[in-house]
């Protein structure tokens, strides 16, 4: 599993943190991808502003599996990224299946739930 996290510094420990805990149940291998915005700038920091093609580029060829990102990556009520792409567009082309997530306090109650 990989979590996709903005590259806001405060929320970078939880994700460590979490992606630890989770790698101590049998079969789970997890880890930390920040992504950073190609469209925007490398400044940006707000996870909102990430298109399908910022992930893309920073996952290609380096994941397999299930990626966990938040729902403030694709534009409300809708599969669309801010560039016009659809997740399942973006899955295809990753090869991989995406965990869309609605918040940080629902990355914790999936935890638990792991967990369980």
């Amino acid at each position: 599993h990989y979590i996709i996290k903005e590259r806001w510094k405060e929320w970078s420990k939880i994700f460590e943190d979490f992606c630890t805990k989770l790698n101590t149940i049998e079969n789970i291998q997890s880890r930390v991808i920040e992504v950073k915005s190609i469209f925007w700038g490398d400044s940006i920091n707000i996870a909102g502003l990430i298109t399908a093609q910022d992930l893309i580029t920073t996952l290609k060829g380096k994941i397999e599996g299930t990626v966990v990102i938040p729902s403030v990556l694709l534009q409300k009520y809708t599969k669309k990224f801010l560039d016009g792409k659809t997740l399942k567009e973006v899955e295809t082309e990753l090869n991989c299946h995406f965990l869309v997530i609605k918040d940080v306090y629902s990355t914790k109650e999936l935890f638990d739930f792991l967990m369980k």
